[in-house]
């Protein structure tokens, strides 16, 4: 809608600059040049690049924003489910969002490291929280995972289990 307008606007505009140049030749060219230079203005600040989305990340620092008992498992279909609590320890900002870093591992045993592991896969996943200064939530989203993750080139008997490693990688403040 706003488009629409925009170029109605636009054509009001020009129909305008085009009769006072023909009435009044003189202020009409500087109407022109003054509407030119202001076009290009918009022009350009429009397509600078908003530092606001950057600010809002920086904000609540990756240390401020820990995540506690985290469980994942089937869920339906090949959509899984990530559980945990996520703590907001800004005394200030509201947290809006969290981007998390999963990835996917292929172990053979059941160690606490993930050294000897295959990893199979890596995304992030944003989750929406709205959480206020020094709270705690517990968080519910599901990931979408495709049957080659689990299916690889692994026979059968070596194949174990597929284990996730979470990570935080960004918060984004309101």
């Amino acid at each position: 809608m706003g488009l629409i307008i925009g170029f109605f606007a636009a054509l009001i505009v020009v129909f305008l600059l085009g009769y006072i140049t023909v009435k009044k030749t003189v202020f009409g060219e500087v109407l022109i040049a003054i509407s030119l230079i202001l076009i290009l203005l918009a022009t350009f600040l429009y397509f600078q690049k908003d530092n606001r989305e950057e600010k809002k990340k920086q904000k609540i620092p990756v240390e401020q924003i820990q995540l506690s008992d985290i469980s994942y498992g089937l869920a339906y279909g090949n959509y899984y489910k990530l559980t945990a609590n996520i703590k907001n320890s800004s005394s200030r900002y509201r947290l809006q969002s969290v981007l998390l870093d999963v990835s996917f591992y292929q172990c053979k045993t059941e160690s606490s490291s993930f050294e000897n592991c295959q990893l199979l896969e890596k995304r992030q996943h944003n989750v929406d929280t709205r959480l206020a200064s020094g709270k705690t939530e517990k968080i519910e989203t599901y990931l979408l995972l495709n049957d080659t993750l689990t299916q690889q080139n692994i026979p059968v008997k070596e194949r174990g289990a597929v284990r996730w490693q979470i990570k935080i990688a960004t918060g984004t403040a309101r």
